[in-house]
């Protein structure tokens, strides 16, 4: 379920692994980043960074299908 708090952590994890790299992203990294304490980022995430990081790679795949799907709406066939 996505509610505010889940995505401003998947985004500011995001931003981590974009400024950090991925294997120097820590939980302590993306809760200063957005900004909550580390117990609220595993409150979320209980799995730790494991399940944050596939949780931040699912996400943002469906966020580029999703344009994508915006991008070619109306396209005619490739025929």
């Amino acid at each position: 379920m996505e509610t505010p708090v889940r995505t401003r952590i998947l985004e500011a994890t995001f931003a981590c692994i974009a400024k950090f790299g991925l294997a120097k992203t820590t939980m302590d990294d993306a809760a200063r980043e957005a900004g909550l304490s580390r117990a609220t980022v595993y409150r979320y995430f209980p799995g730790g960074r494991d399940e944050l990081v596939r949780e931040v790679v699912a996400w943002e795949v469906a966020r580029f299908f999703l344009r994508l799907a915006e991008a070619v709406a109306g396209v005619g066939g490739f025929a």
